[in-house]
């Protein structure tokens, strides 16, 4: 089984970090001048004295310095390519434990098949850290894929051998996220229809219910009105 591979950037960092305070103490030892003590003009005429003497050195030592610090940056950049690149190793084993969790009854060359038809292409180095196997058991486990026309094993000429989907696989699994992605929608058009049609009878009992209550307030009124008809006549008639 291989080892999990760690992250680069901030131990090369640190380094980096230590070396710039180690050449510029260097350098600043060598321009101090400890009977004036420490001031604010000493600082000044330091700096002035490092910066002439960084110019000032020889060809050979400048072409060192210049050649140290391209290496200690090349040694960045490595270590900021090498952690994508093991973070997303580590994204891609996290998600085929994943499946082994969710799918514990299925083998795991189904679970690989699966996490490959996910991923459309997985390191060799990935498969073995997953699952936990030699890388040999890896490759076996990618040639029973590619003589199933499922994948394919691809050897490049920088790095390690790498097993991907095979295109007819690709097509398939687009085709099926396509329909997956329409079945989607169409429920989600027939959720919104269902909701506007409850809306719409709500609008309308409540409209029904507007209009009862008015021709309740409208009987009412007429009967006072009656009322107050009837008590009319009769002071008229007295």
């Amino acid at each position: 089984m291989e080892k999990q591979k760690g992250f680069l950037f901030f131990r090369v960092f640190s380094l980096v970090v230590i070396i710039f305070f180690i050449n510029l103490g260097i350098f600043v030892f060598n321009n101090i001048d400890f009977n004036q003590g420490f001031t604010g003009n000493s600082v000044k005429e330091v700096t002035k004295s490092t910066l002439s003497e960084i110019f000032d050195m020889p060809k050979i030592s400048q072409i060192f310095l210049i050649a140290q610090w391209t290496l200690l940056i090349l040694a960045i950049f490595y270590s900021v390519v090498h952690d994508k690149l093991n973070l997303k190793d580590r994204n891609q084993i996290f998600n085929i434990n994943s499946y082994k969790f969710k799918n514990k009854n299925k083998t795991d060359i189904d679970i690989l098949y699966s996490a490959l038809k996910d991923k459309k292409s997985l390191k060799l180095s990935t498969i073995s850290r997953a699952f936990r196997i030699n890388k040999e058991v890896a490759t076996e486990w990618c040639k029973i894929l590619e003589s199933g026309d499922l994948g394919v094993i691809d050897y490049p000429g920088f790095g390690e051998p790498v097993l991907r989907l095979k295109e007819k696989e690709q097509k398939e699994s687009k085709e099926t996220g396509n329909e997956k992605e329409k079945n989607k929608t169409e429920k989600n058009k027939e959720k919104s229809e269902k909701n506007n049609n409850k809306n719409l009878k709500k609008q309308k009992n409540n409209i029904k219910n507007e209009n009862k209550k008015s021709k309740t307030k409208k009987n009412k009124i007429n009967k006072k009105l009656k009322k107050f008809k009837k008590i009319k006549n009769k002071i008229k008639k007295l």
